[in-house]
This record gives structure tokens, sequence and C-alpha cells, in this order.
């Protein structure tokens, strides 16, 4: 919140980049070798880790994959009645422009 709100006033953002870009691969590299040598010593730990994380992606990884296409129909397909509208509109005008 802090750093979206800096952001948003314009204050410091150079500041608050060079230290986002310094300690985040400081921190995700502490991470990593801890996990790694906290799960080196409990392997059925990594194990279930593993499956639960497969397990997440498996029930939430499709969820928005379908709202993607979900939203890609309504915009490609037009209801009927617009189809229907545009088409008398369009013969009308034709009509008219006949005259």
């Amino acid at each position: 919140a802090f750093v979206l709100r800096q952001g948003l006033r314009r204050e410091h953002v150079g500041a608050i980049v060079a230290f986002c870009a310094l300690a985040d691969p400081v921190l995700m590299l502490a991470g990593v070798a801890g996990l790694a040598q906290g799960l080196g010593r409990r392997p059925l730990l990594a194990f279930w880790l593993t499956v639960g994380g497969a397990g997440f992606l498996l029930l939430y990884g499709p969820s928005p994959a379908l709202q993607v296409l979900a939203d890609l129909q309504v915009r490609v397909q037009p209801s009927l009645s617009t189809c229907a509208s545009n088409a008398t509109t369009s013969a009308m005008a034709g009509a008219s422009a006949v005259r």
C-alpha cells in the first residue's frame, strides 16, 4: 500500500523503485535458500506442498481462463436483436437511397 500511495502521489518514486529493485532479489534469495534448507530436512513436507500447489492450480487455474473466454464470447457475438436492428436499418437506408 505504501509503494502504491507514494507512486500515486508522485513522491520519492525513484528512491522507492531503486529500493524495491534491490530489496526484492535479496529477499527472494533468502526465502528460497531458507525453504530449500527446510524442505531438505523434511521430504514429506516437500511432497505435500507439491501436491497442494498442483491441486490449487488445477482448481483455480481454469477459472480465470474461462472468464476470459466468456468475456471474449460476449464481445464477439452480438445479440440477435442487435443483428435484426442493424439489418432493418441497413435495408431502410438502402431503400431510401434508391428513391
